[in-house]
């Protein structure tokens, strides 16, 4: 089922320093926004990411302040993907 393999991936998780999120491949190729929030759901990081690739971006973590935090890949005309990350020290 296509649906069923866009998943958001991210790992390690927990993860210190770094983690990568595994970003799907849409047909259409479009430019999507990976964006992440904190717990209190303000945004701390907000990139144009491209989809007509499955492949890895990489996220560094090193200015986050531990805890957990929502990663979200916004595809226009699509759902929604997201995926809890713990971001330890």
């Amino acid at each position: 089922d296509a649906m069923e393999s866009r998943k958001l991936q991210v790992y390690p998780n927990p993860a210190i320093g770094e983690a990568f999120v595994t970003i799907p491949q849409f047909e259409e190729g479009q430019q999507a926004v990976l964006v992440m929030y904190n717990s209190v759901g303000q945004e701390v990081l907000r990139r144009r990411v491209d989809t007509g690739i499955s492949r890895n971006e990489v996220v560094q973590l090193e200015k986050l302040d531990p805890g957990v935090y929502v990663v979200r890949l916004k595809v226009p005309g699509q759902q929604d993907l997201s995926q809890r990350l713990v971001v330890g020290r």
